[in-house]
């Protein structure tokens, strides 16, 4: 939340921080939403804690972005990666396994 507020201070080095703070927990409860649901595919209700608010500009902006991310072509892209995988170095080849698999069993994890 503190990168929101500051952000905001900097646009706005005079506007009053108090009458923004909802705006600045609903940001960044929609922001560790989407790491929840990439993640585990779970919601913040299913932890215990609050659904962030719909606003529209937000919902708008994640609309777009979804679109964005889920508008291909799967055949197209089957062809692609038929073409591609066999490029991959043995380094590469690994990491590639270890990520899908784990996109196909819906195991999730956090790699680096």
């Amino acid at each position: 939340m503190e990168d929101y507020v500051r952000a905001f201070q900097r646009h706005y080095p005079d506007a009053d921080i108090n009458a923004h703070l909802e705006n600045f927990i609903n940001r960044a409860l929609f922001a560790l939403q989407d790491v929840l649901l990439s993640i585990r595919g779970n919601t913040l209700p299913h932890y215990g804690l609050r659904s962030p608010q719909a606003v529209d500009r937000i919902v708008e902006h994640l609309n777009r972005e979804y679109m964005e991310h889920t508008n291909f072509d799967p055949v197209e892209l089957q062809h692609w990666i038929n073409q591609n995988e066999p490029r991959l170095n043995n380094e590469q080849n690994q990491v590639y396994r270890l990520l899908a698999d784990s996109v196909n069993t819906k195991a999730g994890g956090v790699y680096f």
